[in-house]
């Protein structure tokens, strides 16, 4: 897990900004400034939580009358990095830089959305705004202001994308910087006025400007962007997990309290599409009262409460079961192994499940270091699965940015040759289990009300995609689908979706 996104707050200051850009997400632009009170709150409550890195955005929140003021409270209060995401327009002005940069002000993201001024000024339908993004560049490197550079993307731009990149880097001089792509979410200007780009396009794209990035050491996260439109062997470009899920808290409300489903062709440019929808169909489940089962801390109230939602209790642990009985469960119990925890220690797990009577099987996670293993369990019940590569990664730095599997054991499904009953693969590709749908009581109150963070946390682990192909599979309502960071490391299998 990337813990510093976990520990990323973004506070919105108003939706008032000093451009007019085509294809801006926000249609309204009342009120323009949000109550400086509930943005301080704002501020201490993300840093009681234990976020180091505030976001101040909008609108434009350079315009905020208290913009220098949120700056210098937070860095009081003990953030570390203070960043905002601008036009640049403000940042133009030498004297405000200095003050900004006074205040504690760490990082500024200017917003480039064109190689010229004739194309970007058109784009932000503000004349002069290209300029002035351009000093604003060199104003802050001047007052020693970390840079970073933003590019909104819609069908008006999609092909210029090296050509911005090449005029930060040849034009404006500037080696050291980290590049963020922003996709079109399909909602504001841009879904209004029809300005989604083609897939194709995007994908040719891409291609070319992570090839500069690379090539040229340029850190770049590609955002608001599906994965199903990254070219093959650069999805690691897309930003963490983490950063989506902080997307599906802030649409909670139509993601779970009023689950609304969107029309498909949004989905398709969504990239909250990994969450959103399983998660609306465990609230439809949940509503039905038919989850698959039920897991977490077996606690008397939750369980009470938890049993008109399912059967069945997978245990996390073998002292759980007469808790669980109790209550008229059906326990299970799953003994995972991936060959990093210790094969005898497993096999007795499995020996002690056995004699006392429980549901169980072994889920063989299969990987270069458990296949040595695989037919040493053969007096227990074992159903394979890939190994979810994502607490084996981690993204490094070194010159551009990379997704490196640390644990050097991750296997393509081509290396997995196993026969047998396999779980959390694509049901085209593999004879397997379907996806199950269930809700760990430690991510809900007393009540067996969610919490969100917590929530959100446990399903960015388990993040599962598909390729554009699936969604007119008719095995996708059921389909596990790959693994997000499985699909970072290795990019899509080739799928045969079923009419």
């Amino acid at each position: 897990m990337e813990e510093k996104f976990i520990k990323k707050n973004i506070v919105l200051t108003g939706l008032g900004c000093n451009s007019n850009c085509i294809f801006c997400l926000q249609t309204a632009r009342n009120p323009s400034f949000f109550s400086s009170k509930n943005i301080f709150k704002e501020i201490v409550e993300g840093r009681n939580r234990g976020a180091n890195w505030l976001v101040l955005t909008g609108g434009e929140a350079s315009i905020h009358p208290d913009f220098v003021e949120f700056v210098s409270f937070a860095k009081k209060i003990g953030y570390e990095r203070i960043q905002t995401i601008s036009n640049g327009r403000m940042f133009s002005i030498k004297s405000f830089v200095k003050k900004v940069a006074l205040a504690g002000l760490t990082e500024t993201t200017i917003s480039l959305h064109a190689a010229t001024a004739e194309k970007h000024d058109g784009l932000t339908r503000t004349p002069g705004s290209f300029k002035q993004a351009s000093i604003a560049a060199k104003n802050c490197e001047e007052a020693n202001i970390h840079l970073s550079f933003n590019t909104a993307i819609s069908s008006l731009n999609v092909l210029e994308l090296k050509n911005i990149l090449e005029y930060i880097h040849k034009k404006l001089g500037f080696s050291k910087y980290d590049y963020d792509l922003i996709g079109t979410a399909p909602s504001g200007g841009t879904w209004d006025l029809k300005l989604m780009p083609d897939h194709d396009k995007l994908k040719q794209s891409l291609r070319e400007v992570c090839e500069y990035a690379q090539k040229n050491n340029i850190v770049m996260w590609v955002t608001r962007t599906p994965i199903q439109d990254f070219p093959k062997g650069y999805e690691h470009h897309k930003e963490p997990w983490e950063v989506i899920a902080h997307e599906m808290v802030a649409m909670w409300d139509m993601v779970w309290i009023h689950p609304k489903k969107c029309e498909s062709k949004k989905c398709e440019y969504c990239e909250v599409q990994p969450y959103c929808r399983p998660t609306q169909d465990l609230v439809l489940k949940i509503k039905e009262k038919n989850l698959n089962y039920i897991t977490g801390t077996p606690t008397k109230e939750k369980l009470k409460l938890a049993r008109e939602l399912s059967n069945n209790f997978k245990i996390e642990k073998l002292e759980d079961f007469d808790v669980v009985k109790l209550f008229d469960f059906e326990p299970f119990f799953i003994i995972y192994f991936d060959g990093f925890n210790n094969f005898e220690d497993t096999l007795k797990l499995a020996e002690k499940a056995k004699a006392k009577g429980v549901n169980y099987h072994i889920e063989f996670q299969v990987n270069k270091k458990s296949e040595a293993f695989t037919k040493k369990f053969d007096k227990h019940p074992i159903i394979f699965s890939p190994t979810n590569p994502y607490k084996h990664v981690k993204y490094f730095f070194d010159k551009s940015n990379y997704l490196v599997d640390t644990s050097d054991s991750i296997l393509p499904f081509s290396k997995m040759n196993l026969e047998g009953e396999w779980k959390n693969v694509p049901l085209c590709m593999f004879s397997g289990q379907k996806r199950q749908y269930g809700i760990n009581l430690d991510d809900f109150d007393k009540k067996l009300n969610p919490k969100k963070r917590d929530f959100a946390e446990r399903l960015t682990s388990d993040t599962r995609v598909y390729e554009w192909d699936c969604f007119n599979c008719s095995l996708k309502p059921n389909c596990p689908g790959f693994f997000g960071d499985y699909v970072k490391l290795f990019g899509f299998e080739k799928v045969k979706p079923v009419k």
